[in-house]
């Protein structure tokens, strides 16, 4: 097996030279780090993750627990962790937990069982169990969610009053009942944490005004269908709120195969602004929440944690915004 020595022999520098190419670190001239990285390609070295454990204490390696990759958000999101990671000389080792508890609990033995050095957790709901089980880890542990918890630290936007801003600019536009579209708990049947900090926000705006009726439309397998039917039954102009730009897109394809556009047969709006659904010849009326932002500094909240340079329960407030479109 190659060692960093070997390669230290091979191009006549020293040991901790090496080092610092391999792991793009320290004061070493850009023609000396590329001549060792290649060096280090020709002899097919592989880094010693165990030797790497015990050396530094560290394994490097970072533990990422979300619901799924079915849509772009936390897609997205992982891009700006693995980036962020990539920066301090860390990995990522990312498991989906698909909105089952039991499998959630799961992943979190199984990962900190590889000896992660931190865990980021999109939880499926915060419970007194599940937050009492994370506080007995000894690994750091940051909460994909604004104020999810007061024992553990969190990062995210103030969903609810995000939801209340986008609602309130609903109602503005003349809309007097509203459409909140989100996923649910597929085992429990109940709103996740964060999409329930949204809901909570729309009955909030909701109930400043006057007769402004919210209806839930659950996402599953006819979800676009179903709100459709609302939208053609109801004597008044809908306004739709979906719970992620995804759900957005879905409606607005199929309305637009019955011949029905935004703003003149119903309103919609969204969260979770998402570039990659700007295709249509008119602007959805959409949260940007900045997911490179809490993904990026999720990441680096963690590793400051590890380093003790981080409060292990500290609240991270990010700024959101309101796209105005002409979807409403």
């Amino acid at each position: 097996m190659v060692t960093v020595t070997d390669i230290a022999r091979e191009c006549g520098v020293s040991h901790t030279t090496v080092v610092r190419a391999l792991n793009n670190t320290g004061r070493i001239s850009a023609k000396t780090r590329e001549r060792i990285i290649e060096k280090a390609r020709e002899m097919d070295y592989r880094p010693d993750i165990l030797a790497r454990v015990f050396a530094k204490g560290r394994s490097m390696m970072l533990g990422i627990i979300v619901p799924d990759l079915k849509n772009q958000y936390f897609p997205t999101m992982l891009d700006a962790m693995s980036e962020c990671a990539r920066q301090s000389g860390y990995q990522l080792s990312i498991g989906l937990h698909q909105g089952d508890r039991d499998i959630e609990h799961s992943l979190i033995n199984t990962l900190t069982s590889y000896r992660i050095d931190g865990l980021i957790l999109a939880m499926t709901a915060m419970t007194e169990e599940l937050e009492q089980f994370l506080l007995t880890l000894p690994e750091p542990v940051i909460l994909l969610g604004y104020k999810a918890s007061r024992k553990i630290a969190c990062i995210g936007i103030d969903e609810q009053q995000a939801a209340n801003d986008i609602t309130v600019a609903i109602i503005a536009a003349g809309y007097r009942k509203i459409a909140f579209v989100v996923p649910m708990d597929k085992f429990q049947h109940t709103i996740p944490h964060g999409h329930m900090q949204r809901y909570r926000g729309v009955c909030q705006a909701a109930a400043a005004a006057d007769s402004v009726k919210v209806e839930v439309v659950p996402v599953n397998d006819d979800f676009a269908d179903r709100v459709i039917a609302m939208i053609q039954r109801s004597d008044e102009k809908i306004g739709v709120l979906c719970s992620g730009e995804y759900f957005a897109d879905h409606i607005i394809r199929r309305a637009r195969e019955r011949e029905m556009l935004p703003k003149r047969d119903y309103g919609i709006a969204a969260f979770d602004h998402m570039e990659i659904y700007e295709k249509y010849d008119y602007r959805l009326t959409t949260i940007d929440n900045a997911i490179d932002q809490i993904g990026f500094g999720a990441v680096e909240t963690t590793i400051q944690m590890i380093e003790n340079k981080a409060d292990r329960c500290r609240n991270m407030d990010i700024p959101y915004r309101v796209i105005e479109g002409d979807t409403l």
